[in-house]
């Protein structure tokens, strides 16, 4: 038996995450990030992303 066997799950496409499983394994390509900063000086960065093997999408997800 090999030492070095990695299993691993099929990524899912964005547009499948439902409310059906509580975890996804997602391969995405980030199209624009800059940070933000909120109330009480507390900073977070916003991304807009889509899916891995899709080039260019007309409705990409913003994830907050």
């Amino acid at each position: 038996m090999e030492d070095n066997v990695e299993i691993t799950r099929p990524f899912d496409e964005i547009k499948q995450i439902d409310e059906t499983k509580d975890v996804w394994t997602l391969a995405v390509r980030i199209v624009d990030l800059w940070p933000v900063i909120g109330k009480y000086n507390s900073e977070h960065l916003e991304m807009i992303v889509s899916d891995a093997q899709v080039y260019f999408s007309a409705d990409p997800i913003i994830v907050v």
